[in-house]
């Protein structure tokens, strides 16, 4: 299904866009898409208009009918890309030679002096995101003036516009273990200069409570804790408090989208005991893990505020659609996004880790949809099609309503394009007894571990690392005959199998959904991608769904179908076809 609706998005973008492009007769087209940093196959069926859609920049390949498929073909780019295209056979090989920003034009400036401040989120150890364009941001009261820059020897200006923002454009650049620095001016005023700079990926943390779980919460469980932490890991961290905005309580300072982080203490650090204690206990692991197994430096922005509905941190566009009850931080609607999100739009960024549902719990249909939007929201806000990492909530035995949410996280899974659903069923409360907080696993090592391990498969292609083993298994489609329910399943590795024991955590419900109680559904794997859950007999009338960890308090003992790397099976159901 989820291949389907990335195809259908695809279609729909070749919709947008092909009138801008030269068309040839008798052509077919095709939409590809890949990163600009890599070659890039495709399948030229008879020779027709290839279109390759690239950070936002578009650029065609033009084969016509008749060419001569061993020849390099022309190639139409705009802005940074500079491209050729190399047909043999029926495949095209799309090269990126060069990703470079074009010169800037000669300018008259009169050197007058310039007060003028650098966006908060520029500090000395920072991470820049590799193989983009790199924004570098500020603001100036003097209209009109310049003001310029220096990264890699490469110099840049950008004039200050008539609403007070300058915004300055460096070229991509491939990642570097090498710490660099960056140096903004005017020609006549104070000198900026960041020092220790990395690129690499950058990812936000966000979410609720337990997305802000910290680090030194989940140390009291691990003994070895702080043995993971080095100084010398290319891992920096940058934390955004929520009390920045509301001090000690839920009492807003400010109002407004604010244009800058509020609190400039709030810089980028190495990773110390002391930078790490007071981060998200996921983001850290995440990161930790991913420098393991790559170079790559991971730059890891923490923006998450506990018991905060989905609304919250919508971008204001997309939340007037949604009203705002049950919020938290009620002083002002979608707070969370104008106060910690908004400063970053102009970023570029990997990805983003988010962790949130709990405050939402009851919810299905309208949290799923509010899912998609919050998603489809914050992209546009960025102009970014960032990787969507999502972590479907784990067990609390105090929200007996968040399972439906956990299944609306996989539904929406499906139809957000680049989006991956992280199970947590396995590091949910109860995991070490109950002692620990009843409403935040403090397991969050474990799933931080499963969303690297998980990247190292699906963004650094790591030899080892593989989609059908590291990804959890994902339930395709459902057949319903007269005594069983067929599920089929992707990412099974060697093949579906249960943690321990029998295979247990499937369920039926009514009509309106509900588990129905006292009656066994019983399942087992047929194939190494397949389970079958028997209907019994005299309740088939009664019966319209077929679920799995659909109980308040599911744990891996009480649903423990895994694929044969160990990684849990979401949360999920299925309608019965009428």
């Amino acid at each position: 299904m989820k291949k389907f609706v990335k195809f259908v998005a695809l279609i729909l973008l070749f919709v947008n866009i092909v009138g801008v492009l030269p068309i040839f007769a008798n052509s077919e087209s095709q939409i590809i898409s890949g990163d600009v940093n890599e070659d890039t196959l495709v399948d030229s069926k008879d020779f027709g208009l290839i279109k390759k859609i690239a950070e936002g920049r578009t650029f065609s390949v033009a084969i016509q009918d008749g060419s001569d498929l061993n020849k390099d073909h022309k190639v139409t780019t705009t802005d940074y890309l500079k491209t050729k295209a190399i047909s043999l056979g029926r495949e095209v090989s799309v090269e990126v030679l060069n990703v470079s920003l074009p010169k800037q034009p000669e300018i008259n400036d009169p050197g007058e002096e310039i007060e003028y401040t650098v966006s908060g989120v520029f500090t000395d150890n920072m991470v820049l995101q590799r193989d983009k364009i790199i924004n570098v941001w500020g603001w100036s009261n003097d209209i009109g003036g310049y003001i310029y820059g220096e990264l890699f020897g490469e110099k840049r200006y950008a004039k200050i516009s008539s609403n007070g923002e300058w915004v300055l454009r460096f070229s991509p650049h491939e990642y570097t273990t090498e710490e660099t620095s960056l140096t903004i001016y005017p020609l006549n005023g104070k000198k900026s200069v960041f020092e220790n700079i990395l690129i690499g990926d950058v990812w936000l943390v966000s979410g609720q409570s337990n997305a802000e779980y910290m680090f030194s919460q989940m140390a009291e469980y691990y003994t070895d804790s702080y043995d993971f932490i080095d100084e010398k890991d290319n891992i920096r961290l940058l934390k955004i408090d929520k009390s920045d905005a509301y001090g000690g309580g839920n009492h807003l300072i400010v109002k407004g989208v604010q244009k800058d982080i509020i609190n400039k203490n709030n810089k980028w650090r190495k990773t110390t005991k002391a930078s790490v204690d007071p981060f998200s206990a996921l983001g850290y692991m995440f990161a930790k893990e991913l420098s393991k197994h790559t170079d790559i430096p991971q730059g890891m922005v923490m923006a998450a505020a506990g018991g905060c509905i989905l609304q919250e941190f919508m971008d204001p566009a997309t939340g007037k659609n949604y009203d705002n009850k049950n919020a938290v931080w009620n002083s002002e609607t979608n707070s969370i996004y104008k106060y910690y999100i908004a400063p970053f739009t102009h970023m570029s960024m990997r990805g983003v880790l988010f962790y949130q549902g709990e405050s939402n719990q009851g919810e299905k249909a309208k949290y799923k949809d509010k899912l998609i939007e919050f998603v489809k929201g914050w992209r546009k806000q960025f102009d970014s099609d960032f990787l969507f990492y999502n972590f479907q909530c784990s067990t609390h035995p105090l929200f007996g309503d968040l399972p439906v949410v956990r299944d609306a996280q996989l539904d929406a899974y499906v139809e957000i394009p680049d989006s991956y659903i992280i199970p947590t069923i396995d590091a949910g409360w109860g995991t070490k007894g109950n002692g620990e907080d009843r409403s935040h696993p403090y397991d969050k090592k474990t799933i931080g571990i499963r969303a690297a391990r998980f990247a190292l498969a699906q963004l650094y292609k790591v030899d080892g690392y593989d989609m059908e083993y590291y990804s959890c298994p994902i339930p395709v489609s459902a057949t319903w005959g007269t005594d069983k329910v067929t599920i089929d399943f992707e990412n099974v590795g060697d093949g579906l199998k249960a943690f321990e024991g029998e295979l247990i955590g499937f369920k039926f419900a009514n009509k309106k959904g509900r588990i129905i109680r006292n009656l066994d559904a019983v399942a087992k794997i047929v194939d190494k991608d397949t389970v079958e859950v028997s209907i019994p007999a005299e309740k088939a009338d009664d019966i319209y769904y077929v679920c799995y960890a659909r109980e308040m308090n599911s744990l891996l003992k009480d649903a423990n179908l895994v694929n044969s790397n160990d990684i849990p099976t979401p949360t999920f159901e299925f309608l019965k076809e009428e």
